[in-house]
């Protein structure tokens, strides 16, 4: 009570010492408290007021707490003055919230020099002990307070980027953006720029969140083209180092839907770059004032050496360099995916609607050339700290999994540098033999492209796989590992540009020597590799017949098409003649290693391409009449015929009529009968099957003779059959009849004849007999022990 009284600014009149005594009268027991004891007391409050704990505030509380401290000070030890700092770290980490906060207010209200200069010193202070003492939480505040400052942050992000005037100035041409005009008038936001980037240069260790704000910076200077050109490349496989273009193809709204021409749209596709920009929009004109305030700007963004900082990404540790990457991938998800699933959920509401479609082709993002940077720079983090790749590599595979996966809703250059980006990474993954399997999971990735993505981004992925294959062809052992990379090579078949570099790959794959790399495991995947050059050939040949008016003669295009068709033919001989080679066993592998390649050859022996048919028969003939196919079993020669020959001569059977058709067909005629003799004319003659494969010839030739009724064709099937024939009869295969009444054949011979004679009597009659005639009858015994005739005997009379 005396202390309010005594303290209290709204009491007018203070309680006296004697007023004091005169209400404590009899409460000590009934008894007074001695006067001295009282006015004791009354002095001591009267000269320091009681402040309760709830009133520790403004200068009563800092008096209080002062008088505390000095009162403490006189019970403790002797007062030591020493340069150490035991106590710095936890005096700061108990202000500095509030200071920088008090900093920043003074730095963005104040416009007097000395209050800027005195604050631009605090941020200095305040970041120097926050990386001092390994406070990423603090530093990350500066960066935060101090980026908000710039005026570089903005709040909406825009994907298209406008039309900027662009002026000489000394030679140079200079972009006047928005951004660059009001950057450069704004005094205050220029010196927290340079105050921020000249405290992140060599202090990127101390930061950890603060990166978001900084690459949110570099993005809005790309886009308004005020960064250094060194951070406006991106690397490629084709052409080294290029530039990220502002604008795509009249922003890719949609991709047309794939022709139906064959290769012929693969060209189409290829001449439309998505480089161009038809965008013609005004292009707005610039003052003096506007381009003087861009000057300026880009001097301020000179002084900040961001080119310095970026290099310094690069040198950080593991756990910033981790924050940093993880900052960049997520602005980089917000311009895509998240950016992707707002528009869908956007649209799925619009066809909630009455009005609204009932079905359409999914709608795709337009190009967003920040997008594409912030992809550029996160891999080329990643890629200039492989030493940090097992670390790494899940964050930027997340973000480019997420892009491939519906890579028909983003622009086809956001893909293009997706995929560029996974081949450059993956070859940092084959120097890591933990991270193997990742490779293939990214070969997986691209294989399951969609075939108009796919083709529109053949060249660089052919680009990178060759870097894999040339450079770390030990990954590549298993089946499965090769026909992830084979199906990629596939994959680029149909591309004009692509093919030439996938079949030098597959050449130097197979040639020839001590460094082939033709195993059991690829044979299959090379196989079906070549088939598809092959087919290309004749898919070309067939488009330009159907467009024979138009382009009556072949381009340089088809032509080079055609030849690696060609070549493709001759290689797959050549891995015919290293099967022996690779230990495997040929009669058990037979269907697996041997057959795959003879039905390509027989294939492509129909081929509409005439250099590619010609080849794929002769190559067939060589293969199956040659020593490399010696089929074992007998139901391996049977599927010789069945899965080879007869395919061949049905495909045959059903072409065309013309001279070219005609050679064909003789030629696979001959082929049908050379190959039933060497592989059906012997020790088991006599099985089952031999009778109805020889049947089924009878029924091709038959067929052929009816299907071609040419000299050519009637001259050259009894020739054949004819040379059959005399073979089967001189193996005591195909036996006619004996005059006598005793037949000594055994019943087999006599089917077999029987089977024969029926069936080239449909055709060609009487022309069993007059390749093999009946026996004549033996003369009596008499008239052949009856003496010869002398030759001076009297001639018989008449």
């Amino acid at each position: 009570m005396l202390n309010t009284d005594l303290h209290n600014p709204q009491v007018r009149k203070r309680m006296t010492i004697e007023d004091y005594q005169r209400n404590l009268r009899g409460v000590n027991d009934g008894a007074d408290f001695s006067p001295e004891y009282l006015q004791a007391l009354y002095d001591s409050i009267r000269k320091r007021e009681i402040v309760m704990p709830e009133e520790h505030t403004g200068q009563l509380g800092f008096e209080f707490a002062w008088k505390e401290l000095l009162a403490r000070s006189r019970q403790s030890g002797e007062l030591m003055i020493g340069n150490f700092d035991p106590f710095d770290k936890d005096m700061f980490k108990s202000v500095w919230k509030p200071i920088i906060s008090a900093i920043t207010y003074a730095f963005m209200t104040f416009d007097d020099d000395y209050i800027i200069e005195r604050a631009i010193a605090g941020f200095r202070q305040c970041a120097t002990l926050a990386g001092h003492y390994r406070l990423p939480e603090v530093f990350d505040f500066v960066v935060v307070s101090l980026s908000q400052a710039t005026s570089l942050l903005s709040e909406n992000n825009p994907t298209e980027v406008p039309v900027y005037p662009v002026v000489e100035v000394e030679g140079q041409s200079i972009t006047v953006s928005s951004l660059a005009v009001s950057f450069g008038a704004h005094l205050k936001g220029q010196l927290a720029a340079v105050v921020l980037f000249n405290i992140m240069n060599g202090n990127g260790n101390a930061i950890r969140e603060g990166w978001t704000q900084v690459f949110e910076i570099l993005q809005n200077l790309f886009i308004h083209s005020l960064l250094p050109t060194r951070m406006l490349q991106m690397e490629d496989f084709l052409g080294g180092v290029s530039m990220i273009p502002l604008r795509g193809s009249s922003n890719q709204q949609s991709r047309p839907p794939p022709r139906s021409d064959g290769l012929l749209s693969t060209l189409s596709s290829y001449l439309m770059t998505p480089y161009s920009s038809t965008q013609e929009a005004l292009v707005p004109s610039a003052s003096d004032v506007d381009i003087e305030n861009t000057l300026c700007a880009l001097d301020c963004i000179t002084t900040c050496r961001l080119e310095e900082l970026y290099a310094q990404i690069m040198q950080l540790d593991l756990e910033p360099l981790i924050a940093a990457v993880r900052s960049l991938e997520a602005l980089a998800y917000d311009r895509t995916v998240a950016r992707l699933q707002h528009e869908s959920d956007d649209l799925a509401h619009t066809f909630d609607t009455p009005i609204a479609p009932l079905d359409g082709p999914p709608r795709s993002l337009s190009y967003d050339p920040a997008s594409v940077f912030l992809l550029e720079m996160m891999v080329s983090v990643v890629c200039q700290t492989p030493q940090h790749i097992e670390e790494l590599w899940p964050i930027v595979f997340e973000h480019l999994s997420a892009l491939l996966s519906s890579s028909t809703r983003y622009s086809v250059l956001l893909i293009e540098r997706a995929v560029v980006s996974l081949l450059r990474i993956c070859q940092i993954l084959a120097t890591k033999p933990m991270l193997r399997d990742q490779i293939y999971i990214s070969f997986d990735l691209l294989g399951g492209l969609p075939p108009t993505v796919s083709n529109s981004v053949a060249e660089q992925t052919i680009s990178g796989l060759v870097l894999v294959v040339q450079n770390h062809r030990s990954v590549i052992s298993s089946q499965t590992e090769w026909n992830l990379v084979l199906a990629l090579v596939r994959s680029t078949v149909s591309h004009l540009e692509a093919a030439r570099t996938s079949f030098d790959l597959v050449q130097r794959l197979i040639a020839d020597g001590p460094d082939h790399c033709v195993t059991t495991d690829n044979v299959s995947g090379l196989v079906a590799v070549l088939e598809d050059f092959a087919t290309a050939a004749g898919i070309v040949v067939e488009a330009e017949q159907q467009h024979a008016r138009r382009r009556p003669k072949s381009d340089s295009t088809s032509s080079a098409v055609i030849d690696r068709g060609r070549k493709a033919i001759d290689l797959l001989f050549e891995i015919l003649k290293l099967l022996p080679t690779l230990g495997a066993d040929l009669d058990e592998r037979f269907h697996q290693l041997p057959l795959p390649i003879l039905v390509a050859l027989s294939r492509q022996s129909t081929s509409a391409a005439l250099e590619v048919r010609h080849a794929a028969l002769s190559q067939l003939s060589r293969a199956v009449l040659g020593p490399l196919v010696a089929p074992a079993r007998a139901r391996d020669a049977d599927d010789l015929f069945t899965r080879v020959l007869h395919p061949l001569l049905d495909a045959l059977l059903g072409a065309p009529r013309g001279a070219e058709t005609t050679e064909t067909r003789l030629r696979a005629s001959v082929l049908l009968c050379k190959t039933f003799m060497r592989f059906r004319i012997g020790d088991d003659s006599g099985s089952a099957g031999v009778k109805s494969l020889w049947v089924q010839v009878l029924d091709y030739q038959d067929r052929l003779m009816a299907a071609d009724a040419s000299d050519q064709m009637s001259e050259a099937v009894p020739e054949s059959l004819k040379n059959v024939i005399l073979v089967m009869n001189a193996a005591g295969m195909l036996v006619p009849p004996p005059p006598s009444l005793e037949d000594t054949r055994d019943e087999w011979q006599k089917e077999l004849w029987l089977a024969t004679q029926e069936r080239i009597e449909q055709f060609l009659p009487g022309f069993l007999l007059s390749v093999i005639p009946a026996p004549l009858l033996p003369p009596p015994a008499e008239e052949q022990h009856a003496p010869a005739p002398t030759s001076d005997a009297a001639p018989p009379s008449v």
